[in-house]
């Protein structure tokens, strides 16, 4: 079977070599062109993208520290496989942190004006993606979640907020064919958590949060769960 990296094109150009390759296989992974359990081996990526392995190799240790690659003693870099244990595990790290998070930040809004307009600018991103019938951007999605805890005025909290995102969007991505709505959910309360945070209404900005995050999790659980009753069921042989 052919490597699916072969299947990648190099984006972003403008940025820097590791920039790009981070950016590349980060996506391709948060889509599930990459599944978990593949093998990244530098010498293939580094011919794809026609560059040395140094930047490959940075790449892959940023994508590391993100979360989306395990090193792997004797495998090296592998695609992370998240287990249904772990997806609690994420959610209820997120829940502990990001109500909170979203209560500061609707607390801070008024004497922080160019992080709340930034937290709307994504949010009005991921409506005209929507609105176009754009798949959508994993990334964005962890990128308002972590506008959020900026806005709050935690830059730590707010890394480790991205990066819990981050690990399950690849999960999100396979849940999504079994769950199309996903995507519109998302958009909806995060809509719901700009106007809170705008007006500042902390209690209700928390409230939101705290009810996206339980029906992200339901959405991502229930899509997988039907994921794996299709393969159940499906023929041998058939896709």
């Amino acid at each position: 079977m052919s490597d699916p990296i072969f299947g990648l094109t190099l984006g972003a150009s403008g940025q820097s070599m590791v920039d790009r390759i981070e950016g590349t296989l980060s996506d391709a992974i948060r889509n599930g062109d990459l599944p978990g359990g593949h093998r990244l081996r530098e010498i293939p990526i580094a011919q794809q993208f026609d560059c040395s392995t140094t930047p490959v190799r940075e790449a892959i240790r940023r994508l590391a520290s993100a979360g989306l690659v395990t090193l792997a003693p004797r495998r090296g870099a592998i695609v992370s496989a998240i287990s249904m244990d772990e997806i609690e595990d994420l959610y209820e790290l997120r829940m502990l942190v990001e109500p909170a998070m979203a209560r500061r930040a609707a607390a801070a809004a008024a004497e922080r004006p160019e992080a709340l307009e930034r937290l709307g600018e994504l949010v009005r991103r991921q409506t005209e993606q929507l609105e176009s019938g754009e798949v959508g951007d994993g990334l964005l999605d962890a990128s308002v979640h972590a506008a959020i805890a900026e806005l709050a005025g935690n830059v730590v909290i707010a890394g480790h907020v991205s990066n819990a995102t981050q690990q399950v969007e690849a999960v999100q991505a396979r849940a999504r064919k079994w769950a199309p709505r996903g995507l519109e959910s998302a958009l909806h309360f995060h809509t719901r958590l700009l106007a809170a945070i705008d007006a500042g209404d902390a209690d209700r900005a928390e409230s939101v949060m705290r009810e996206h995050l339980v029906e992200a999790q339901e959405g991502v659980v229930a899509g997988l769960q039907r994921q794996a009753d299709d393969a159940v069921q499906r023929p041998e042989g058939t896709l």
